[in-house]
């Protein structure tokens, strides 16, 4: 199981796939920057779509996940720009998600914890 979450300004989307990459559930709420209400709608989506098992890592992206620790819910979190997640994602609805995802989620992180760390002519390339 893969666990995803996208803290955005307005919303936070949180999705749990299943190994082939079918979504198992998602929740959506109001952005509001507290912390204990993001692991208590984690540990809900969790209990909905991943069959009780914990995942190692929680992949995150948008301008909240700053907010979070290193670990939630006994996860590890890794930040990931959004171009990743539209890169990847892209991959994957292309078909190409199973190399590209083994390989990346072996990589260091492009941007490790930090938000803004890829300058603006690598974005636009």
């Amino acid at each position: 199981m893969y666990l995803g979450a996208d803290l955005g300004g307005s919303a936070v989307k949180l999705v749990c796939l299943d190994e082939k990459g079918n979504i198992a559930a998602a929740r959506k709420y109001d952005t509001d920057r507290d912390v204990s209400h993001f692991e208590r709608e984690l540990e809900g989506l969790m209990a909905a779509g991943c069959g009780g098992s914990i995942p190692e890592t929680l992949y995150l992206t948008g301008v909240g996940a700053g907010i979070l620790p290193e670990t939630v819910c006994g996860m590890r979190t890794r930040f990931c720009s959004e171009f990743e997640c539209f890169g990847r994602g892209g991959c994957a609805l292309a078909g190409r998600m199973t190399p590209l995802w083994s390989a990346w989620a072996q990589a260091p992180p492009l941007c490790g914890r930090k938000r803004a760390c890829i300058p603006t002519s690598a974005a636009a390339a």
